[in-house]
């Protein structure tokens, strides 16, 4: 296929929204679609590809593949072999033995179903996942090995093209828009931008939809329509959305006419330029702005940044200059087998590290430090059920999903309900460091309890009546610190509870309200020093700042403690928090895994305040 330097001009676009948005992503808020503009052109490519060496019966699948390991391996082994050095020597050993489960996941291309396992790729703690972006890769990788396949038996057998891409476009495209959370992640749920690009590929000999004087005016529209659409606050960041179909159908329609009818700008020497380090320049870019993030969480500066974008793009073209580029060109079959026992080996290291070695802990930073302080108190954090309650017996009126539910009894007496901070409150118990007999867990994470706008009435429906239906003798109530409460849910917020304890008999069952877990702006392992180059950051945060945040929630917390003699109140600023300031940390030991979840330990510390 001849080269056209308006699929680098794209590519160029679609690696720059990237970039901006993980840099940007309050200004360049839908910056994602630079994903979308990758799949469907290389639906377009790998189809235009396969289609003309079927054409001149010279398509080889053997061949195929090796040129596509000549083109992905060699800046993915970059990649990972520098994040796994720069993990090694700088980071704790929770933050290697997650790395290392990336490195594995990453080397084997299923980043995208480990990444979907662990939540959703618009939450804030993807920060601290370095490799996280490769989950692209993976979607990519696992539709090339089966699409030319697909594509041969089609044309082998003279069956339809055309209807079977339509329906799979389709029934891909619906799967997308009624199940979003899977299908950002599932190669299901992102066919339909590939098939878009190979529909492309198809016809676009065959089909002129404009003049030709109107076709580069149409483009440069669609061009523009893009960018605007990554910035526009309109639509909330979500997949696939508005943002999505912009972009990806505009692409479709700038391939379609591309050859001649494509506007000058695709060909300018900037986007060109952005197009060839593209592939590398995707893969640096979120390794080095999530490692800066981890190292230094704290003391950021404006210009962060803007230094960082410029590390990215020397590195990229760096490799892409000195590694890539050659390597891609080389006709070797004996390079094709070292880059396949490369990546092979680096992906057996982080199986084994993750598997096997724990992170490897006494290596480096780690050196000397207690297995207790590097999982800083977090070791098997409960983040899913574990089997032993019946949710449909327990729980009739609210949707499975997303429900934690754990039980060491199947007659319990005191339940633990609330966001995910009731997870953390069973953490010692579910450690076997705290004993408290007779207890069940019922959490629903990133569920803001008594506020409505975060649609938690039918969980506390179902625990009320789970309540009031069994022997329950005690309810501790948790959940995060709500900070930038709005002051027009402070009226809800207390009405809400006060229904919530009216549907309970406060007679039979005795009510503990936990309140005001301190927020950090910071993360435990800040408060080590991680080289004599990286030293310890605050490991504080000042009480009347925190008070502020959170002012409207305190006020709501001191009315239902004064309106509610019969509930037992514990406030937990008087837990962690002295006069001037709170701390996740007390002579090594961590009351927090993150910035607020609680540890082992601070989960012990809350529990003895419970039962005194």
């Amino acid at each position: 296929m001849n080269y056209k330097p308006e699929i680098s001009g794209l590519r160029g676009i679609a690696v720059i929204l990237v970039l901006l948005f993980h840099a940007f992503p309050e200004i360049v808020r839908h910056g994602y679609i630079g994903v979308d503009i990758f799949f469907v052109i290389s639906g377009y490519l790998i189809t235009k590809i396969v289609n003309e060496d079927i054409s001149k019966n010279k398509f080889d699948l053997i061949s195929f593949y090796q040129k596509r390991i000549k083109r992905l391996f060699p800046a993915l082994i970059i990649t990972l072999f520098t994040v796994l050095l720069f993990g090694w020597f700088f980071f704790f050993q929770t933050e290697f033995t997650s790395l290392n489960k990336y490195v594995f996941a990453s080397s084997f291309f299923h980043t995208n179903l480990l990444a979907l396992s662990e939540g959703g790729y618009f939450d804030n703690l993807k920060i601290n996942k370095p490799l996280l972006n490769l989950w692209s890769l993976g979607v990519e990788v696992q539709f090339y090995l089966m699409y030319p396949v697909i594509l041969f038996i089609l044309n082998k057998y003279n069956l339809k093209n055309k209807f079977i891409f339509i329906s799979l476009f389709v029934l891909s495209l619906t799967f997308s828009l009624l199940y979003s959370n899977f299908a950002f992640y599932s190669i299901g749920g992102r066919i339909w931008e590939f098939i878009l690009g190979a529909l492309v590929a198809n016809s676009c000999y065959e089909m002129k939809v404009f003049k030709p004087n109107h076709r580069k005016v149409i483009s440069i529209t669609l061009i523009i329509l893009i960018l605007l659409s990554s910035i526009s606050p309109l639509w909330k960041v979500s997949y696939p959305g508005i943002p999505v179909i912009v972009a990806t159908f505009g692409t479709a329609y700038i391939l379609l006419e591309s050859g001649g009818q494509s506007p000058n700008i695709l060909r300018g020497k900037i986007l060109l330029f952005f197009g060839s380090v593209s592939y590398s320049l995707y893969l640096l870019h979120w390794p080095i702005f999530s490692i800066y993030n981890t190292i230094q969480s704290q003391n950021k500066y404006y210009y962060s940044n803007f230094l960082l974008i410029s590390l990215s793009i020397t590195a990229a073209f760096l490799v892409f200059r000195y590694i890539e580029n050659p390597l891609r060109r080389s006709k070797s079959n004996f390079v094709t087998f070292i880059l396949i026992v490369t990546l092979t080996t680096i992906g057996s290291f982080g199986y084994i590290s993750y598997y096997y070695k724990n992170g490897w802990p006494k290596r480096g930073i780690t050196q000397g430090l207690s297995d207790e302080v590097q999982y800083f108190g977090g070791m098997g954090m409960p983040t899913l059920s574990d089997g032993s309650c019946d949710l449909e017996k327990y729980l009739k009126k609210t949707p499975i999903n997303n429900i934690i539910c754990i039980t060491n009894s199947q007659n319990p007496e005191t339940v633990f309900m609330g966001d995910s901070m009731a997870a953390s409150l069973y953490n010692a118990v579910y450690q076997g460091k705290f004993s408290y007999p007779n207890l069940m867990v019922i959490s629903k994470p990133g569920c803001s309890l008594f506020s409505s706008y975060q649609g938690c009435d039918s969980y506390l429906d179902s625990v009320a009546e789970f309540l009031t239906s069994n022997k329950i003798k005690h309810i501790v109530i948790i959940h995060a610190l709500p900070t930038n409460l709005p002051a027009t849910h402070i009226f809800e917020w207390e009405s809400n509870f006060n229904n919530f304890v009216k549907k309970i008999s406060l007679e039979k069952i005795r009510v503990t309200y936990i309140s005001s877990i301190p927020v950090y702006d910071f993360i435990p392992q800040d408060c080590l020093p991680r080289s004599p180059f990286l030293p310890a950051s605050k490991c504080k945060i000042n009480k009347m700042e925190l008070d502020s945040i959170s002012k409207n929630y305190r006020q709501i917390f001191k009315q239902l403690k004064n309106s509610h003699s019969e509930i037992t109140f514990i406030d937990g600023f008087d837990i962690f928090c002295n006069s001037e300031s709170c701390t996740p940390k007390q002579n090594n030991i961590f009351f927090t895994v993150d910035f607020a979840h609680l540890s082992v330990y601070g989960s012990i510390k809350v529990l003895g305040n419970i039962k005194q």
